[in-house]
């Protein structure tokens, strides 16, 4: 057991002192403060192994600890944390965001828990699991904020590219029907550029495709998908006209021999003829596909964006497909002879 001893000594007279002695058994409070070191070093080695970001921030966002997971990557030691701001850490945006969620922990007393996205320099997206809550005083006052987050990029995305499959999956059902019921390449098309510019938020779709006379001579006709903004009209122009002055040869030079092609950024490629009307319109990025009818390329369709995009596999995938479902409504319009409609033979029994 633990005693704790107070001894006081007073004067009785000349030379004659008086001693008095209390003790106090404090066993209990060595066990309870033993027991709270230990557990305050077991939070302490959790929190500076987990890999995951622990931080904590007083009152007015400075940092007052961050494990070493947090540091790492933020990119700071910990002795030079202490006292940093959000700003003197993170990018603008992300100090913002910081700030915000730290400001609503705060009005409403209870804990954040989102999903936030992030940007890499070379474009490409992570994502965190967040949590944030207030740090309270003993008289019940919020005196700063903790947080804890994680990365979440693999998951996020493995649930994205699933839900994505069965869009894509949809939406070539929806193709597929769409060929099957319209009797006119025009109305086949225009349903196609609606479903892949809802797919991949195109805000520009366009189809140029021969159209054939009697003497089997051809023009080229387009078919557009877009809204009423008229900042598309110069981009629209600027194809029409190259279409009339190299016919079908301006397209054909554009299909790479005859495959799916992406362009994440159009305005930096060297023969896209049209460079100057995308920059005026402000689009940066398409992807395009050829429609062939027996080897031979009849149809070309092209989706535009105004935001660099950088290729989407599925998609690319099944772009000749979608070339095919539509390109078997253009057949039936072109060369309605190769269309054999065979009569249903009725045996004499029903």
């Amino acid at each position: 057991r633990w005693l704790s001893e107070d001894v006081f000594v007073e004067p009785m007279g000349p030379k004659l002192w008086r001693a008095i002695g209390v003790c106090t058994d404090i066993s209990d409070r060595i066990a309870a403060e033993r027991e709270l070191k230990q557990s305050e070093e077991r939070y302490q080695s959790l929190v500076e192994n987990v890999p995951v970001s622990v931080y904590q921030k007083d009152g007015i966002g400075a940092y007052t600890y961050g494990n070493e997971t947090f540091c790492n990557y933020v990119g700071i030691s910990p002795d030079k944390l202490i006292g940093k701001l959000d700003k003197d850490i993170y990018s603008n945006s992300q100090a913002q965001r910081e700030f915000e969620t730290d400001k609503l922990v705060f009005q409403k007393q209870s804990v954040y828990d989102g999903t936030e996205e992030h940007q890499n320099e070379d474009g490409r997206m992570t994502y965190t699991r967040v949590f944030k809550a207030p740090v309270i005083s003993a008289d019940g006052e919020i005196i700063g904020t903790q947080g804890i987050f994680w990365d979440v990029t693999e998951p996020v995305l493995r649930e994205s590219s699933r839900k994505r499959r069965a869009d894509l999956i949809f939406m070539l059902e929806k193709i597929a029907i769409s060929s099957n019921e319209h009797t006119t390449f025009e109305r086949a098309a225009l349903t196609c550029l609606s479903l892949i510019c809802e797919y991949t938020d195109s805000e520009l779709g366009h189809v140029c495709f021969k159209s054939f006379d009697s003497n089997g001579e051809y023009q080229l006709r387009h078919i557009w998908l877009t809204s009423d903004d008229p900042r598309y009209d110069e981009f629209k122009n600027a194809t029409s006209e190259l279409a009339a002055q190299s016919t079908w040869e301006f397209y054909e030079s554009l299909m790479k021999a005859r495959s799916p092609f992406w362009l994440t950024n159009i305005t930096n490629e060297p023969g896209f003829r049209r460079k100057q009307a995308a920059l005026n319109t402000g689009l940066n990025s398409m992807f395009a596909f050829p429609v062939d009818i027996q080897g031979e390329t009849m149809a070309f369709v092209e989706f535009l964006r105004s935001e660099e995009a950088v290729p989407d596999e599925m998609l690319v995938d099944v772009l000749e497909t979608i070339g095919g479902l539509i390109g078997r409504v253009l057949e039936r319009e072109i060369f309605p002879e190769r269309v054999a409609i065979v009569p249903r033979e009725v045996s004499e029994g029903q």
